[in-house]
This record gives C-alpha cells, sequence and structure tokens, in this order.
C-alpha cells in the first residue's frame, strides 16, 4: 500500500489504464459473439467525436475528441430475428463501439424483412447502432430501395421500434415504381403494415412520356399503403393531370397493378376541380369544372386523364357542374348526384338526379341568364369535338325561357336545331307566357322565334283583354278570356303569330266559333278562320235585347285595326225565326269591337219563316240598332207566303215591326 503523502508511482497509473484498456478489450470481443459474428482482431486506440447521434432521438454526452478507448475492428454485422424470421441485418464494412455500447460503422448496409417475405435495402455511407434499444442511425447518402421499384433518398434514417419503422425527419426524395417520383419534409415507413407515410407538403408527379400528361399530386401528408398500392394524401390536396385538377381536403388513389397510372380516384371535403380539352386543341368546347362533396373519378391507363366522374353533394349542397359548349354556351347544372362520361378532356356525356335545375348563359356573360330548366333527371349527350347534342330531362320538367314556361313529364331538345320536344302521358304539357296558356301530350318548342307547335289534342287559353286573339264580334262590354281547343296548334312568342288547325272550337264570352282552321297576327290584329265556318255571336245593339246570331261561311278574317269582321264563301246568317244567305257579309264594329251594322253583297237571300216572307236582291245593309235592313238590287223581289210577289230595286225590312215595303229610288229608307 502507498504510504500516506508520498508521491504515486507512474508505473502504478501506467499498469492501472493498461489493465482497463484490456477490460474493455475483451467486453467487446465477446459482444461481438453475442451479436452473432466473431470480430476482425481489435485495434485498441482512442475513440475519434462521433459522427451520427444516437437512434430515437435521446440526448447522449458528446465526449470530448480523443478522451476515451475504444475498439475498432474491420466488419460487423447483426441479425435481428422475430421467432425464426428475420426482422433485420445490420452490417458496416468498419466498426467502432465506445465505452457506452454504442457502434458506430463505416459503409453501412441494412436489409429490413417483411413478416410477407418481401424484404427493404437500405445503404449508407456511415451509421450509429445501440444495442440496447435495437435501433439504428444512418446517415450520409442514405438510400432505401424496396420491391417494385419503390425507392427513397435521404441524408439521415432513424430505424426504431426494434427494426420495425423507418423514419426520416429530413427531407426526402422518393419513387413509386417506374413513373412516379416526389418529395416530402418528413417519412416513416411502418414495416408491419407496409405504410409509407410522407409528411409537410408532399409532391408526386409522373415522368413525363409522348403523348400523355404529366401526372401530380400535392397534399400537406401522404400515406402510400403498398400492399394495396393505394395513396391518402390529406391537407389540401392538389391531383392534376395536364390541365385537369381535382382539390379537395382528402384524395385517396388506387394505382393500377404495375403502379403506372391512377386506377381510380376519391375526393371528399369541399372538392373543386376541371376538366379542360388537351392544350394543343382549338377552343374549349366540352370543358367542365364542378364543386362538390364526394367526387370519384376513374382514369383510363394511357394517357392518365379522368374517363368518368362521379359527383355527389350533400343536403343542402348540391353538386355544381358548369359544362362550355361550343356555341360558347355555358350549362351549369346544380343535383345532388351528377356522373360525367369523358374522353381526352372533353365530355362525353353527363347524368343528374335527385332533383335538376340546369340554366344557361353566354360564356362571356355569365349572368344574364338564356334559358333554364330544372327536373328529377338529366341526361346529356355530346358530340365528338365536345359540343352537346342531346338533353334530355325526365320527371316533372319545367323550362323557362323569357316570359315562356313549359311544364311537361319529359323533355328532349336537339341543341344544334334549337328544338325541344315535351310530352306528358298522364297531364297534358303545359306551355305559359304573360299571353296566354298552352296544354297538349306533345308540344315542341324552337329556340329561334320561340316557335311553339302542339299535337295530340291542344286547349288554349288567352287572358282578359288580351289582344292577340278575337273570335268575331265581341259580345257585351270587355274582352273576356279566349279559349281555343283544337287537334294541333303552332305558334311564335317571337313574331306573336298563332295557328289552331284540325275541329277547332273557340270561345269567347258568350261568342262561339268552329273551323277546320284558326290563325292570327297580334301585330296585325288580324284573325283568319277557315273551313266550315260558324261564328256565334249576340247582337246587343243599344235599346234592344239580345239576338243571338250564327253565321257560317267558308271563312272569317277579323280586322282589329280596320274594326270589322268579314265573311266570304256560302254565308248564312241566321238571327232567330230568319235567314239570311249570301256571298260575302262585312260586320263593322264599334269601339268596343261590338256589331253596329252588317253589309251583305252577292245573291243576297233573306227568309222569315214565322212571317212567310222571302226577300232577294244584291245586297243589304243591316243596322243593328235600328234594327233594319235595307235591300238593293235589280230587282228586290219581295214574295210572300200567299203568293203575292213585288219587285223593285230598294226594299225596307223593318225587323222590329216585321214589315217590309218597296222604296223610291229616291226615298230615305
Amino acid at each position: 500500500m502507498p504510504v500516506p503523502g508520498e508521491p504515486r508511482s507512474p508505473f502504478r497509473r501506467l499498469r492501472r489504464a493498461l489493465l482497463a484498456t484490456f477490460v474493455l478489450a475483451l467486453a467487446a470481443v465477446g459482444g461481438l459473439y453475442v451479436l452473432g459474428r466473431p470480430p476482425a482482431p481489435a485495434v485498441i486506440q482512442e475513440a475519434p467525436e462521433p459522427a451520427v447521434e444516437p437512434a430515437g432521438g435521446e440526448a447522449r454526452s458528446r465526449r470530448p475528441a480523443r478522451s476515451a478507448p475504444v475498439v475498432t475492428s474491420e466488419g460487423f454485422e447483426y441479425e435481428q430475428r422475430v421467432g425464426q424470421r428475420s426482422a433485420f441485418r445490420l452490417r458496416g464494412e468498419r466498426f467502432t463501439t465506445d465505452q457506452e455500447g454504442l457502434v458506430s460503422l463505416q459503409g453501412v448496409g441494412l436489409e429490413l424483412n417483411r413478416e410477407s417475405g418481401e424484404a427493404y435495402q437500405v445503404e449508407s455511407r456511415r451509421a450509429t447502432w445501440d444495442p440496447a434499444t435495437r435501433e439504428a442511425r444512418l446517415a450520409g447518402e442514405v438510400r432505401l430501395a424496396g420491391g417494385r421499384g419503390f425507392h427513397l433518398e435521404a441524408e439521415r434514417l432513424d430505424l426504431l421500434e426494434g427494426g420495425q419503422a423507418v423514419v426520416a425527419r429530413s427531407p426526402v426524395t422518393f419513387g413509386l415504381g417506374q413513373r412516379f417520383s416526389g418529395r416530402a419534409a418528413g417519412l416513416r415507413l411502418d414495416l408491419e403494415h407496409d405504410v409509407v407515410h410522407l409528411r409537410d407538403r408532399v409532391r408526386v408527379w409522373g415522368t413525363d412520356a409522348p403523348g400523355e400528361s404529366p401526372l401530380g399530386l400535392e397534399a400537406d401528408d401522404l400515406a402510400y399503403e403498398r400492399e394495396s398500392r393505394g395513396l391518402r394524401a390529406t391537407g389540401n390536396v392538389l391531383l392534376s393531370s395536364g390541365a385537369d385538377r381535382l382539390r379537395a381536403e382528402r384524395i385517396d388513389v388506387a394505382l393500377l397493378p404495375d403502379e403506372s397510372a391512377p386506377r381510380s380516384a376519391l375526393a371528399t371535403g369541399q372538392v373543386r376541380g376541371s376538366v379542360d380539352p388537351a392544350a394543343d386543341e382549338a377552343g374549349d368546347a366540352g370543358a367542365l369544372t364542378f364543386e362538390a362533396t364526394r367526387v370519384t373519378a376513374l382514369f383510363g391507363t394511357r394517357p392518365a386523364r379522368p374517363v368518368e366522374l362521379e359527383l355527389e353533394g350533400e343536403e343542402g349542397v348540391p353538386v355544381r357542374a358548369v359544362l362550355r359548349g361550343s356555341d360558347r354556351v355555358q350549362r351549369a347544372l346544380l343535383a345532388p348526384r351528377v356522373k360525367v362520361a369523358l374522353a381526352e378532356g372533353r365530355t362525353r356525356a353527363a347524368f343528374a338526379e335527385g332533383g335538376v335545375d340546369l340554366s344557361e348563359a353566354p360564356v362571356d356573360e355569365p349572368t344574364r341568364l338564356l334559358r333554364s330548366a330544372t327536373s328529377e333527371r338529366l341526361e346529356a349527350e355530346y358530340g365528338a369535338a365536345g359540343e352537346l347534342s342531346t338533353v334530355r330531362l325526365l320527371g316533372a320538367v319545367t323550362l323557362r325561357q323569357g316570359e315562356v314556361e313549359a311544364t311537361a313529364e319529359r323533355a328532349e331538345s336537339e341543341v344544334a336545331s334549337g328544338r325541344a320536344v315535351l310530352t306528358s302521358a298522364r297531364e297534358r304539357v303545359r306551355v305559359r307566357s304573360p299571353r296566354g296558356e298552352l296544354r297538349a301530350p306533345r308540344v315542341e318548342l324552337e329556340r329561334t322565334g320561340g316557335v311553339v307547335r302542339a299535337r295530340g289534342g291542344v286547349f288554349a287559353e288567352l287572358p282578359a283583354g288580351a289582344p292577340g286573339l278575337q273570335l268575331g264580334p265581341a259580345t257585351g262590354d270587355g274582352r273576356p278570356p279566349t279559349r281555343v281547343e283544337s287537334r294541333e296548334a303552332d305558334g311564335s312568342e317571337e313574331r306573336r303569330e298563332w295557328r289552331f288547325r284540325g275541329e277547332v272550337r273557340g270561345s269567347q264570352g258568350d261568342s262561339l266559333l268552329f273551323a277546320d282552321e284558326l290563325r292570327g297576327t297580334e301585330a296585325t290584329g288580324v284573325v283568319v278562320a277557315e273551313g266550315g265556318v260558324r261564328s256565334v255571336w249576340e247582337d246587343r245593339s243599344e235599346g234592344a235585347r239580345p239576338v243571338p246570331t250564327t253565321v257560317s261561311a267558308a271563312r272569317l278574317v277579323y280586322d282589329r285595326d280596320a274594326r270589322e269582321v268579314k265573311y266570304t264563301g256560302g254565308v248564312e246568317v241566321r238571327q232567330a225565326e230568319r235567314t239570311m244567305n249570301c256571298e260575302t257579309l262585312t260586320v263593322e264594329l264599334d269601339q268596343q269591337q261590338r256589331a253596329r251594322r252588317m253589309s251583305a253583297a252577292g245573291a243576297v237571300k233573306i227568309v222569315d219563316s214565322v212571317a212567310g216572307r222571302t226577300v232577294t236582291g244584291e245586297s243589304a245593309e243591316h243596322d243593328l240598332a235600328a234594327r233594319t235592313v235595307l235591300v238593293l238590287g235589280a230587282p228586290v223581289v219581295l214574295s210572300e207566303a200567299g203568293g203575292a210577289t213585288v219587285r223593285g230595286r230598294r226594299l225596307l225590312y223593318d225587323l222590329a215591326a216585321g214589315s217590309a215595303r218597296m222604296l223610291a229610288e229616291d226615298a230615305s229608307p
């Protein structure tokens, strides 16, 4: 023992240092045998400053450079097994171990094995291995490669959780299959489930190929489930293919088996998107923009562009899809569910159901409404150039254009011709405007000129005071509603023209009209009835009781401005017990369009069956207020029932007194 107060021998200190170093070397050699591989001959030297911090993020104090001895050797290998399976295998070309048992490796190779038998290979320039936690940190040009072309590069990777997780806390670049590359701010590879988690604004892009649209994906976070070949992107997600865009809070992408392109995508949460024609093609006909709560997209393989979109809304928030046509009209579609078929970025067909609202506006003036429609369901077909060709609306259809509104059970529109066909099996199609209402089982509407064609039994009604239709002399005061029935009808809102054909029956207050055809023009105020015309109205001249009047003829012409009704062709006028026949009859009207005078011409014949009297002449003037008829002719012949006959040139027939007398040629009636 040393004597207190004496200085220590330097040889004693040297002997203790050598003994400690020898013990440390033995411990290192024994540890390597435990790790599974005999070491190369150990060399005792001072430890350099560690190049890589320990894995797991735990703080370990750094030793001063060249302050503690370590064991350094050539060749290192360690295998972690789970049962009979190798979980991972770590090797290094050269290793160094320190006093805390940490192993620093140079020229590192790491093999990570999944339970399925698939393996990941990792290489780096250096690594730190902690046998106690079985965690490692790899640094320096780290590269990880797996099956099917998956690989990533980073400056540092951590092997955690006993080899079941690989974590990168710094930027990484990666590749998926042979066609996709990307980068992210961090990564976690879950080996148990074979899922790659990428974080902090991830970008994935497809490699360009001739004739194909580049594919891109951006998100705050991305999970790649390698076994199912599925991508789950969350947070401000943008999926793009050429000019096509899909934005959402979350998008799930299923890749093809060879991982060369997306097979489908499901977007949820405030989805917005657009599909545009190829950039090198002229025009944007068939382009589509949309907003929805949920969107399912199916992709074509080459190029990877959407070929089908299923858009879904939620209660109170319908899908909004805007389709742009080659006619420079954009059509906005609102519905709970919309399905669109596409080819090369152009719309080919569209389907909507659950309550559809469709509106049309010029592309340059999207706020100016041209037309609108509602229905339970919509089917639309597009041409090869993206032009809208046919639209079918089914169930509770309503069409609106300007002041015209039409309702039906079904409507089919040919966009090129501007023609729409409306049909109803249970209730008639209804077409309404401020000028009246038209009802029929089948109605055709033409966009240009607002032409309306009704077939299969027509009913029309014009409101009281409407100026467009007058069936003959008015009865009483005012302008009552006008109602017309026929087999078919045509009209033009733009020209304010209309025509009824086939068993026409009209009514206007107490006035009636029957004919084979009835037509008119509101602008000129002319109405024409032809073919078996029969006009029924009441003579309500001042101071006289109403006298029912029926006029039959081949043709009737009503002229609003001239204030007259003219009957031609085998005219017969019947008033109570009297009849008058002639070739033409002109009825003069007052300012209220009531009859005030009738002028007959051509083979006039008056028969009073009660008085047994017949009068013939060349013309006659019937003053309705005075209730007299002046008959003119060369000659005028009066024949009485008893056989008496009187001839002259002028005869005055007093209808009120029931008398008839010849007048001198110069005498006043």
